[in-house]
């Protein structure tokens, strides 16, 4: 039996955590691509590529304008106004 030490299987649970977290990110991006899609028909690879980068607090602001946009470039508008939770 192989012996771990107690940085190793910290360094474990971390890796999992990330793991994790990078999945739920994909998944929210999908989402999102798969509503924006919806809504507008197609979404444009410069709005892809933004999603694809983001972290998960953008996804969900524009998840939230999503609702109320009348164009997709009003999703993606940066702007200090605050979303509604």
């Amino acid at each position: 039996m192989t012996y771990v030490s107690t940085a190793e299987r910290v360094g474990i649970r971390k890796g999992e955590a990330l793991g994790i977290e990078k999945g739920k990110v994909i998944g929210e991006g999908e989402m999102l691509v798969s509503q924006l899609t919806i809504k507008f028909q197609t979404v444009p690879q410069k709005y892809l590529d933004r999603i694809k980068n983001a972290h998960t607090d953008a996804l969900m602001v524009w998840a939230k304008k999503l609702l109320f946009a009348p164009k997709i470039e009003d999703v993606f508008e940066e702007e200090n106004t605050p979303v509604a939770s």
